[in-house]
């Protein structure tokens, strides 16, 4: 070859493997050549999947007309799949745009033909979709919330066009805003990890942003439940950047924690082959005067209670004539050596002189 030729034959090979590239991504009809894939999606990249012309195997598949299926011919669903995986600090958002899937009940839901957007990490994750929707129609969003989504679409007849979605990949970073309001619902809220209370993925980040919009105002934060392993942690940075502290599975729960600004920040990193619950925590904005307040909780009460019987009590907590408040927290649980479907009884046998606001709450656990 000439010179030329081969400098001709360099820049064709370089073209072809930019096109190659840039089929990776997933932008076409999920029964066809994307079925059975997986796809790796990266910060800022988008796609669209759709299934069109799609005819099931199932003997005497008839094209979808009506919202009823004949029930005395039973059909075994044709499954088409795809997964869409992105980085351990993202998560995917989907965007169904169109839906053509007629339901066969009465009360909409989907038992027939669905499309079923899941999360491989949660075996009760994920939503079913079916019925009819436009382009006029509002758009239905499922935001996941680990970094693995499955795309499946089960049905037993003929499609000219049952759905047509759009996905992209973002990063794990959450911002809360509001202000302190006495009659407004926004002066508080929960910030918790994915899938509390039922575990947290292996390999997950997150950031959390908690902003109160007046500018000499605070952001009170009480974690309610934390229970991580030794290789998770969460970390709190204040609104100078600052950080105030770290936690991981060796604290029972940390300590109430007010802002020096307007802005606080939580940051949760997992490490872990087996992870734990998890942590939920609550977050409050509070104006100038309330930072200072003397009856901001103390959280350094409460634990673990393992024994096989026994009581808990607060009793003379506080001296005389003095106010403080308190936010306690015990966790009672079998011992490892128990078999898991121990059952624990609890009886309230006092609850008196507390002051008008207390409370004593029984949750279920896991």
């Amino acid at each position: 070859y000439s010179p030329a030729m081969k400098s001709y034959g360099l820049k064709l090979c370089c073209l072809l493997l930019v096109i190659y590239a840039g089929n990776c991504l997933p932008d076409g009809d999920l029964c066809k050549w994307m079925n059975g894939r997986k796809y790796y999606i990266d910060v800022g990249e988008s796609g669209i999947i759709s299934v069109e012309n799609a005819t099931s195997m199932s003997k005497g598949a008839e094209t979808v007309t009506t919202t009823t299926t004949n029930n005395n011919q039973p059909q075994i669903p044709q499954r088409c799949s795809v997964e869409l995986i992105t980085c351990p600090s993202c998560h995917l958002e989907i965007t169904i745009q169109k839906l053509h899937i007629p339901t066969c009940s009465n009360d909409k839901t989907c038992r027939c033909d669905f499309l079923w957007i899941k999360e491989s990490a949660y075996s009760k994750s994920g939503r079913e979709y079916c019925g009819t929707k436009g382009n006029g129609s509002t758009d239905l969003v499922y935001e996941s919330k680990t970094k693995l989504v499955s795309v499946d679409f089960l049905f037993s007849g003929s499609y000219e066009e049952a759905f047509s979605l759009q996905f992209s990949a973002k990063k794990n970073i959450y911002i809360y805003k509001g202000s302190y309001d006495y009659f407004e619902s926004n002066s508080s809220g929960v910030i918790k990890s994915p899938n509390f209370p039922g575990g947290y993925p292996s390999d997950y980040s997150a950031e959390y942003i908690i902003q109160n919009l007046e500018q000499i105002g605070f952001v009170q934060l009480i974690f309610t439940d934390f229970q991580l392993s030794l290789w998770s942690y969460v970390e709190v940075f204040d609104s100078n950047g600052t950080r105030i502290d770290v936690y991981n599975g060796n604290t029972f729960r940390p300590p109430a924690i007010v802002s020096s600004g307007p802005t606080l920040t939580v940051k949760f990193q997992a490490n872990d082959e087996y992870p734990s619950t998890g942590f939920q925590a609550r977050y409050t904005f509070v104006s100038y005067p309330e930072k200072y307040w003397i009856n901001r909780p103390s959280t350094d009460c409460g634990g673990f209670v393992e024994d096989f019987g026994g009581a808990i009590t607060m009793m003379n907590m506080v001296p005389s004539n003095t106010i403080r408040a308190f936010d306690c927290i015990w966790l009672i649980r079998p011992r490892n050596s128990h078999v898991p479907d121990t059952q624990v009884a609890i009886r309230v046998a006092q609850l008196e002189e507390m002051c008008p606001k207390s409370a004593l709450t029984i949750r279920q656990g896991q």
